[in-house]
């Protein structure tokens, strides 16, 4: 078999509908990409993963493969119209959710738009104007960085208007709800955790994601239990530190839920019932900013918390990881049913024999994605330290 698929419908439930995309990296098994591993990116910090392991060797099979993917993972969570996909722009993942996810949402990792910038055009100062209209929050701001943009970049501006689509990165223009989820770097964050394990032939493969998840739930189990504040622990330190900022601000009420917060150059109208402020952040985010704390504080410190999304909250957290996971059993104690036993599986197809050398193991990179530079010795001239830790020359000044 070749295709699994493994996810905690619990967390699927309780968590924010923000899907991250699945990346791909190489096998040691047969030759090319072998395997895929999937992330669900959840409102942070809150994480949920499924994971599929694809044998894939062509375009064609490899839409199939992320077909067969969504498909089960519709089967498993349902569709709703909250539901947002993020990726890097893979054709097969935009293709099958734009098939199978009909009501779903999909956006582009900004991140690695940007890299893609940098391998395609290497304009100066191209990136930094797009970074500052990725992330802007009012649609004001992001129409000044994007005009400057066609005017400085034009090429880029077409580029990122009709190759790539404004909607799919720009936080202000985006369809749905993505919270503060602009990249996957928890896909990265994964893929780096199971870099050793990659390695391991399909069997072993599975039995380390199992316990990695094991240890990983027992432990914000046991975390969530001990929490006593209303909201996660990186939230509720997220505004704590807002609140240093709101401390200088000026609140002027309007009416009952609605007040003007005075800072220094803009502004801001807050209204806490609906939850909106005029920077937008607020509702983007679905959790506070510096406006809409300081009008909050004028009411009380309970307030806070009911300014921030359900998604949000310790109890949400609690209910995302109550149920336990458990590893593998043995295969001598697996039970089998006939129909299961008689399924004749064969390897999968290859056109082309292996290139020679030692298969590759680390993941094919998304375009426009560099390596890390390696820092190189100008004494020894190897890689991994500098001129002043070279070891070349700790021996040297032992001797003299």
């Amino acid at each position: 078999m070749n295709k699994y698929i493994m996810c905690s419908l619990t967390r699927l439930r309780t968590c924010g509908e923000v899907l991250s995309d699945i990346t791909p990296h190489a096998s040691t098994l047969l030759s090319g990409p072998g395997y895929h591993d999937g992330g669900l990116e959840r409102v942070n910090p809150k994480q949920d993963f499924a994971f599929v392991v694809l044998h894939q060797l062509n375009f064609k099979k490899r839409d199939n493969s992320w077909t067969w993917f969504l498909t089960q993972l519709k089967v498993a969570i349902g569709e709703s119209d909250g539901l947002v996909f993020i990726s890097d722009r893979h054709p097969s993942i935009q293709k099958g959710v734009a098939t199978i996810f009909l009501r779903a949402t999909y956006g582009a990792c900004y991140w690695h738009v940007g890299q893609n910038l940098r391998n395609r055009f290497k304009s100066k100062g191209a990136n930094t104007l797009f970074n500052q209209a990725a992330e802007a929050y009012k649609l004001s701001k992001f129409r000044s960085k994007f005009a400057e943009l066609e005017r400085r970049h034009p090429h880029v501006h077409e580029y990122l208007s009709n190759q790539v689509g404004i909607e799919k990165w720009a936080r202000s223009m985006f369809v749905g709800e993505r919270y503060n989820i602009m990249t996957t770097n928890i896909v990265e964050a994964l893929n780096s955790t199971l870099k050793r394990a990659r390695e391991y032939p399909l069997l072993l493969l599975l039995d380390s994601i199992v316990e990695k998840m094991v240890e990983w739930f027992n432990k914000r189990r046991e975390k969530a239990q001990n929490l006593t504040s209303p909201l996660t622990p990186e939230c509720d330190r997220q505004l704590r530190h807002v609140w240093g900022e709101a401390g200088t601000l000026t609140p002027i009420q309007i009416n009952t839920n609605e007040w003007v917060i005075r800072g220094e150059g803009y502004d801001a109208v807050v209204d806490l019932q609906q939850m909106t402020c005029t920077c937008k952040k607020f509702e983007l985010e679905k959790l506070p900013c510096e406006h809409a704390l300081r009008a909050a504080g004028e009411i009380g410190e309970n307030k806070f918390y009911e300014c921030c999304s359900i998604y949000y909250s310790a109890s949400y957290w609690r209910i995302a990881y109550e149920e336990s996971v458990y590893p593998f059993p043995s295969q001598s104690d697996w039970e089998i049913s006939d129909d299961i036993g008689e399924v004749v599986v064969l390897p999968p197809e290859l056109k082309q024999q292996r290139k020679r050398g030692r298969p590759r193991t680390n993941r094919y990179r998304s375009s426009g994605e560099f390596p890390k530079r390696k820092h190189k010795c100008t004494k020894c001239g190897e890689e991994g330290h500098y001129q002043k830790k070279c070891p070349q020359g700790m021996f040297e000044r032992r001797d003299d």
